[in-house]
């Protein structure tokens, strides 16, 4: 499984937080019979004409987090820009799993995973400067 953002030294239980690869993974846990998605998202679209409640005050500090850690596991592997680039994955994940119980399509965690590995890949500076090097010459 492909995890560009995970130093081999993070353990089992960090690696399936903020995990970008973890969108195969998803692909397969939305196919199963009862799945409905991030209930924490859930319970904020519920909440939507709420936005003082306090569910939707821990949701924000939850999702958040778990940003945060994204944004933290790409600055320890050197990726340029790792809180932009940890909020534009939290993105598609975030939108892969809207458009799964929309569709009922888990390709859509498929195509998360491909931009999320496009994003790693145009971030990490050896990319950045082959990137460059084809496009001068």
């Amino acid at each position: 499984m492909w995890s560009p953002v995970v130093p081999p030294e993070t353990s089992a239980r960090e690696r399936d937080r903020g995990d970008p690869g973890a969108a195969p993974r998803r692909a397969v846990w939305s196919d199963q019979p009862r799945w409905a998605g991030s209930g924490v998202t859930r319970l904020v679209v519920e909440l939507a004409d709420l936005p003082g409640h306090p569910a939707r005050v821990i949701a924000r500090r939850h999702k958040a987090l778990l940003e945060a850690h994204l944004a933290e596991l790409l600055a320890r592997t050197g990726i340029g820009q790792p809180r932009d680039v940890a909020r534009e994955i939290w993105l598609l994940s975030e939108g892969a799993i809207s458009s799964i119980l929309v569709h009922g399509d888990h390709s859509y965690a498929e195509a998360a995973a491909r931009a999320a590995k496009r994003l790693v890949q145009s971030n990490t500076p050896n990319t950045r400067l082959a990137c460059r090097a084809r496009v001068d010459h």
